[in-house]
């Protein structure tokens, strides 16, 4: 057994010594940022809740419902008075309620449980997750303010009320482009983090559960299907057979978090993947309208996404007019926003939902990271390391200076040309003058060594004529210049001449 087996059965034994929260802070503590030993721990562990009974307890308390939440207007749980119905979400009802003892106002959101019959072990289960919520301090997560037990017995939490809209509804009616959708979900990217450094996993990021309030801050709603990182909350431990009895939404659901596999942080990561690419081009990357749950499992498991750049030239080839209004909403043309996503975007939105859990980014903080690289034109993970990409990615961060700079080196490349082209020019006059003092200076050694020969003392008294004179000189050229063509040429062009001259 190596090291490495010697720290996954530590953390294993002390953690089954452990009560349920205190065996989270335990595990979370020992395991630290190491994904693949937390992983190994909360599969190790799914062994002990792994028993036939108590999540079939929970499957049954969900599935009755009472008459005590189809009517609570007007009626009091604990400080509260119920205003109305706000809606059902992951398990159970969501109602607007208002203290009801005068020592201030305030407006909350109830949530009760659906069901009737709540076995201890499913009482426990509830207290676990009320306490565990009420450690999530976060400005974009909604607070969990108090929690009780209705006169029934159902369990409720009172939840910080948000007064907003869904992200969705809220940017496409104002309009929002591309750059400012990305910085929201730069932020929630930071909620969901902190969210997972305590060990929770939303499991249910669609944009009903993200509020936008009235000043712009998302806030993020409803952990109550969350599960803590513990094996009692695991996935695998909740899984039944089929798809229809698991807490989800398939059109934000991770492919692990359809199979039933065991769900790390990893899986927000994918669904987050999913609202950018819904919130940038206005579509939903697989269409599941019409189709069964095993149609639903294939398409989400085995099928590829189109990439956001991709899915918008589909919509213009199927409904121009959906693309114009989907453009519109985002205050660009179809043209601009297909332009806009292409590249980065893509591969962003590409590697937050890949189907390998393990390819994604390595947390949500990873993936806002990614999202702020590309915002300020910086090279992103997601994109391939290749040397053109980034110096790309360079020249536009840098844009500026990498104009004064090829500026600069335009302005010395001309200069050091065009100094070139003077020095040569330089140099080949200075080689033609010399090349001209030399043949005049041999055409002037010759003709004096040419009339020395009529000097009676090398002449031996003879007298030598002005022909013999030419003749021996025409032969000195010929036979003493003949590697010198140019000097050769003016000398024999001048006895020519003076052969002329004489009539000879």
């Amino acid at each position: 057994m190596n090291s490495s087996d010697d720290q996954l059965t530590t953390i294993i034994e002390r953690a089954r010594a452990l009560g349920p929260l205190e065996r989270a802070d335990y595990i979370r503590r020992a395991c630290g940022p190491d994904e693949t030993l937390l992983s190994r721990v909360l599969l190790a562990l799914q062994e002990d809740e792994s028993k036939p009974g108590f999540w079939d307890e929970v499957g049954q308390a969900e599935s009755h419902g009472v008459a005590t939440t189809q009517s609570l207007e007007g009626q009091r749980l604990g400080q509260y008075r119920i205003v109305s119905k706000l809606g059902s979400g992951g398990m159970g009802d969501v109602y607007l309620a208002e203290r009801a003892d005068d020592e201030y106002q305030q407006r909350v959101a109830i949530k009760l449980v659906r069901g009737g019959v709540f076995s201890p072990q499913v009482q426990s289960r509830l207290r676990m997750e009320r306490q565990i919520l009420a450690t999530l301090q976060h400005p974009n997560i909604a607070r969990l303010l108090d929690g009780g037990r209705a006169p029934d017995g159902t369990p409720y939490l009172v939840m910080e009320y948000i007064d907003g809209e869904p992200i969705d509804v809220w940017c496409n009616q104002r309009r929002l482009p591309v750059s400012e959708r990305l910085r929201l979900v730069r932020v929630i990217c930071g909620a969901v983090h902190y969210a997972h450094q305590n060990l929770i996993v939303h499991r249910d990021l669609k944009p009903n559960n993200i509020l936008i309030t009235a000043n712009g801050t998302p806030k993020l709603l409803d952990f109550g299907i969350a599960k803590l990182l513990d094996a009692r909350y695991s996935a695998q431990t909740l899984a039944v057979t089929h798809i229809e009895y698991r807490v989800l939404t398939p059109a934000h659901a991770s492919p692990e978090q359809i199979r039933g596999d065991v769900l790390t942080t990893a899986s927000d990561t994918y669904v987050l993947g999913v609202l950018l690419y819904e919130l940038l081009c206005g579509r939903r990357p697989f269409q599941l309208a019409g189709s069964n749950l095993t149609e639903i499992e294939r398409i989400i498991c085995e099928q590829e996404a189109p990439t956001p750049s991709a899915m918008v030239a589909r919509t213009a080839e199927e409904s121009p007019e959906l693309l114009d209004d989907i453009a519109a909403c985002r205050s660009t043309t179809g043209a601009r926003l297909q332009r806009d996503l292409r590249g980065d975007i893509d591969n962003i939105i590409g590697m937050a939902m890949r189907k390998d859990a393990e390819r994604r980014y390595s947390s949500a903080e990873q993936l806002g990271a990614d999202i702020a690289r590309h915002l300020t034109g910086q090279p992103v993970l997601a994109a391939s390391d290749v040397w053109l990409y980034r110096v790309r990615k360079f020249v536009v961060r840098h844009a500026l200076a990498v104009a004064a700079a090829a500026a600069a080196i335009v302005t010395l490349t001309a200069f050091a040309a065009v100094t070139f082209v003077q020095s040569k020019r330089i140099a080949y006059e200075r080689d033609i003058a010399t090349t001209e003092r030399t043949r005049a200076e041999q055409v002037s050694s010759f003709l004096v060594e040419l009339f020395e020969l009529s000097d009676p003392s090398r002449s031996r008294g003879n007298q030598v004529t002005a022909r013999e004179l030419l003749d021996i000189g025409a032969r000195r050229v010929n036979l003493g210049l003949a590697d010198q063509p140019e000097t050769r040429a003016t000398l024999l062009g001048t006895i020519g001449r003076v052969y002329n001259s004489l009539g000879l």
